[in-house]
C-alpha cells in the first residue's frame, strides 16, 4: 500500500475516533476482504457520511471553530467548544487535504478553525484553553 493510501486509510478510523456523534456503527467486514477492500470500505464511509456532517453541523460558520459533539441528527447539545477538539479538527481537515484530495472545502475548514484556535485558545500564559464559550470566551 502506498503512504499517501495508508495515510488516507488511517483517516477514516481517526475521525471516527474523535468525532464518534458523526459516525455510525462501524461497517461489518465479511471475513476474507482485501486490505484494498477495507481501504474502500473506510474511505466510502469517510466521504459519505463523516465528512459531509462536519460540513453540515459541525462548524460553527458565526464564530468559527467547531462544535463537539454533534449527533447524527445534526443537532448540537450545547455550544461550548472544547480547545483539545479545534486542535484535532484543524489537525484531521488539513490532513485530509494535503494528502488526499485537495478539496478546498477542507482547506476552507482548517482555516476557519485555525482562526479560531488563533484568536481564542491561548491564555497570557501560553497555556491552552480546555474549555470555550461558542464567542471564544473561556
Amino acid at each position: 500500500m502506498k503512504r499517501k493510501d495508508f495515510i488516507s486509510f488511517t483517516s477514516a478510523p481517526f475521525l471516527m475516533a474523535f468525532f464518534p456523534a458523526t459516525v455510525s456503527a462501524a461497517p461489518e467486514i465479511p471475513a476474507g476482504l482485501t486490505l484494498d477492500d477495507l481501504l474502500a470500505a473506510y474511505m466510502k464511509d469517510l466521504h459519505e457520511d463523516i465528512i459531509p456532517s462536519w460540513y453540515r453541523s459541525g462548524m460553527d460558520h458565526e464564530y468559527g471553530g467547531i462544535f463537539y459533539p454533534i449527533h447524527r441528527d445534526g443537532s448540537i447539545p450545547n455550544t461550548n467548544k472544547g480547545g483539545w477538539y479545534q486542535g484535532r479538527a484543524l489537525f484531521t481537515f488539513s490532513r485530509i487535504y494535503r494528502l488526499h484530495d485537495h478539496n478546498e472545502h477542507h482547506r476552507d475548514f482548517a482555516r476557519l478553525t485555525w482562526e479560531f484556535i488563533r484568536a481564542h485558545a491561548w491564555d497570557e500564559n501560553g497555556d491552552f484553553y480546555y474549555s470555550l464559550t461558542r464567542e471564544g470566551n473561556p
